[in-house]
């Protein structure tokens, strides 16, 4: 359980952050959403995807390889299936809209799947899987890289570090446990 000490600092810290990326020239809403969603990571032991990528986002966003703004648009409309291009925004921002649609597909066609193309980094998957297990769907957020690794007993990269997180409620009974 965390104090409302650290609680307020961890509010300040988002503030901050969302600052810096308004000075580098995105927009106050999205910026927030980022800036919480890195706090947020930081604050679950995830600081790979937290405060430490402050600094390239700035940077990608003064030399314009991300988006200012919240571009993403829908580009494929199937019914349960949707291709979603982000526009080169952050992935954040994408991500979270991707879920809501999922999300609302999943309520009136029983499935819902969004994949998004031309998005930067997402962060932690975790936080938008956990956006469908909190409308009482099963959640499932991934997403692919570059080559980062080498395949084993390989030299050259060829292989990406492709996170997933699967979420699913536990509010009912787990029949599989005996």
């Amino acid at each position: 359980m965390t104090s409302g000490k650290s609680n307020v600092a961890a509010v300040a810290l988002s503030a901050y952050i969302s600052r810096m990326f308004v000075a580098a020239g995105a927009a106050h809403a999205e910026s927030q959403l980022v800036s919480d969603a890195l706090v947020d990571a930081e604050l679950e032991g995830l600081q790979s995807h937290g405060v430490m990528l402050v600094e390239l986002y700035v940077d990608r966003l003064r030399h314009g390889s991300v988006a200012t703004i919240w571009g993403a648009t829908i580009v494929s409309d199937r019914g349960v299936a949707i291709v979603m291009d982000a526009g080169h925004e952050f992935g954040h921002l994408s991500a979270a809209r991707a879920m809501g649609l999922a999300i609302e597909r999943a309520r009136l066609r029983g499935a819902g799947i969004v994949a998004v193309r031309s998005a930067f980094h997402f962060g932690a998957a975790r936080r938008f899987a956990l956006l469908a297990v909190e409308a009482d769907c099963i959640g499932i957020a991934m997403c692919n890289t570059r080559p980062l690794m080498p395949a084993p007993g390989g030299a050259e990269p060829v292989v990406g570090n492709n996170p997933i997180a699967i979420a699913v409620s536990g509010r009912r009974p787990n029949p599989y446990r005996s």
